[in-house]
């Protein structure tokens, strides 16, 4: 492949102020609260039992929520929840219903009480770690440990698995066995044992939990709670033709998130980012999407590479121009050392590839905006195609926008998800 690289701007002279916790936990939006719902439905399969679960699908259905229930029916396990009677539905330690079948208009408002009161994981930000027990992911939530620790964040391991019971016509509700869902949480919770017992990570305060239902969609909604800072999550490189069309879990997790996600290639170790590349165009220079790079850049003392893939000299001109707005926004120099380089080609990716390579780039980060499934099908992204042969990490920032009569793309405010 040939390629032109358009004259780029010299470093600027590098100095360094006060190190703290960089822009890229802060979010350009605000979606709603994840609701994805653990629950325990205790009970032998009688008429009662199967009327409470009837009202809990439908409560759930109402909500707009997924249930994941895990149905307690041995005896032995029944005596030992401690309900006094049953049917019975518990959400952690606290019993929401006991001996009896509320309608579906109680039952909804009894689950919304007891979520509101809940203040689970609410105490400081976290990093949402998917994880399937292989090496990449292992290595990955080794990669969230260090950046835990280096911003004062917990760390979230979750595990997605597919329950046989589960009815795709019931999207809202999804039953697992007791000894199902056993199972996974001892198998995550050595999983996770075991890696702690050889990171010197004492300080980092660690959750986990295993979750019945599809990984892409289930990640996806716990991305929306407002305290999930940054997912992390293993990106292997190899992939066959079905997923080159539709994406891997972590490419498409990567841009239908509602938090930044940051992709660890198998085998990356954590260390501090010298070279950082921000792959940009005009609707990339977003002052948000620019100040989150620049501080994350300050934070690892770091130097930034603009650089946007053009068809002429116009089109960079226009994005340096864009560029340089943003960088000099503020009052003040910005304190990291940037370099502005426009690349001619006609696969923007595999530039942005050579270009990391050839300028020992140690961060890739890149800028998707939220699509619906055709969009997603038929757009050619380039996010998708690095995130899909990345050999380093790649941060993935999200931009929900609209175009306004100026032709400009400005960050959208709304709350409501995307189709």
């Amino acid at each position: 492949m040939s390629k032109n690289e358009v004259s780029p701007k010299a470093p600027q002279d590098e100095t360094h102020g006060a190190r703290k916790v960089p822009g890229v936990v802060h979010r350009v939006h605000q979606p709603k609260q994840s609701m994805i719902w653990q629950l325990k439905l205790i009970g032998v399969h009688a008429k009662k039992y199967k009327a409470l679960q009837d009202a809990l699908q439908q409560a759930m259905a109402k909500l707009k929520g997924i249930a994941v229930v895990e149905q307690v029916t041995d005896i032995d396990s029944i005596i030992a929840s401690k309900v006094s009677a049953t049917p019975a539905l518990v959400l952690e330690d606290e019993v929401l219903v006991e001996n009896s079948v509320p309608d579906v208009h109680k039952l909804t408002e009894i689950l919304k009480a007891a979520m509101a009161s809940k203040k689970r994981y609410m105490s400081t930000k976290r990093i949402l770690v998917p994880v399937d027990f292989s090496d990449a992911s292992r290595n990955a939530l080794v990669y969230a440990l260090h950046w835990a620790q280096t911003h004062g964040l917990r760390v979230e391991v979750v595990h997605t698995f597919s329950s046989h019971m589960a009815d795709p016509s019931q999207p809202y509700f999804i039953p697992v066995q007791e000894e199902e869902q056993a199972a996974v949480n001892q198998r995550l919770k050595a999983f996770v044992q075991e890696t702690l017992a050889h990171t010197p990570f004492a300080s980092v305060e660690v959750k986990w939990r295993a979750i019945a239902g599809y990984p892409v969609e289930m990640i996806t909604e716990l991305s929306k709670d407002e305290d999930v800072a940054l997912i992390i999550m293993a990106t292997t490189g190899e992939h066959d033709l079905l997923e080159q069309v539709f994406g891997s879990v972590s490419t498409v997790v990567s841009q239908r998130a509602w938090a930044p996600v940051l992709l660890v290639p198998k085998g990356i170790r954590f260390q501090p980012y010298k070279h950082i590349l921000y792959a940009t165009n005009l609707e990339a220079t977003d002052k948000q999407m620019v100040q989150q790079v620049i501080e994350l850049a300050r934070f690892f003392r770091a130097n930034v590479h603009f650089v946007h893939v053009v068809e002429d000299t116009t089109q960079a001109v226009a994005v340096e121009e864009a560029v340089f707005e943003q960088v000099f926004s503020q009052a003040h120099v910005p304190e990291v050392a940037f370099n502005l380089v426009g690349i001619r080609a006609d696969k923007p990716w595999e530039a942005i590839s050579e270009y990391a390579q050839s300028h020992h780039i140690d961060l890739l980060i890149t800028v998707t905006r939220h699509r619906s499934f055709w969009e997603r099908l038929m757009h050619k992204s380039v996010t998708k195609r690095l995130a899909l042969g990345t050999q380093i990490p790649m941060l993935v920032l999200h931009l929900d926008s609209q175009k306004e009569e100026n032709g400009i793309w400005l960050p959208k405010r709304s709350t409501q998800n995307s189709s």
